[in-house]
């Protein structure tokens, strides 16, 4: 169970995002799951208590695709002066390492097959390398879901570009990731690589 933990957080779970915004919104992982074995099991596919941002998503998907580089978000590229002379650079900031370089080549890998082949072909662009995955979030209620796909695309051969998460929210039971939420990661990659 603290591995499990451990684990969540090295990803960003139940810390503060350092993003260039104010107030952002934490995704958490329960830490009550030590005694609770049924608990963790559903924490563990993210499920019962875990709650998760379409940012945090974004970035679990960019680590993997950064060779396990969990980059700090930011919203602003550069600041300009009204002479339009650079006063602020593009800064990058490792946010942390959850992965090593093998298990993130590892992950990629499965998420290329989840787009090749498994719940999430509706994310394929040809002539393009697309990893995704699918998710689907019970509301208890037995009658409506959240459907998830979070991806990240590439040019063949090259490194990963882009990593993007979609959330629908309160959609009907019938509903995927798969089916409705990956059709809108597709045309977001494909737009943002110039498919």
């Amino acid at each position: 169970p603290v591995g499990m933990i451990q684990g969540s957080e090295a990803f960003g779970f139940n810390r503060d995002v350092p993003i260039d915004l104010p107030a952002p919104v934490a995704s958490t992982f329960p830490t009550d799951v030590t005694n609770n074995p049924p608990k963790l099991a559903q924490a563990a596919i993210g499920q019962n208590d875990v709650q998760a941002t379409p940012l945090q998503m974004a970035l679990v998907t960019a680590a993997i695709a950064n060779e396990g580089r969990l980059m700090a978000p930011r919203t602003v590229l550069e600041v300009r002066d009204s002479d339009g002379k650079v006063v602020l650079g593009p800064r990058e900031e490792e946010w942390g390492r959850p992965l090593d370089a093998q298990q993130a080549a590892d992950l990629r890998g499965d998420m290329i097959g989840v787009v090749e082949s498994g719940t999430g072909t509706a994310a394929r662009i040809p002539g393009l390398e697309v990893g995704g995955k699918t998710g689907t979030a019970q509301l208890g209620d037995g009658q409506r879901v959240h459907t998830w796909f979070t991806a990240f695309g590439a040019r063949p051969g090259q490194a990963p570009e882009i990593a993007v998460a979609v959330v629908l929210l309160d959609q009907p039971l019938s509903a995927t990731g798969g089916a409705d939420a990956a059709p809108i990661a597709r045309a977001l990659i494909a737009q943002a690589l110039g498919a």
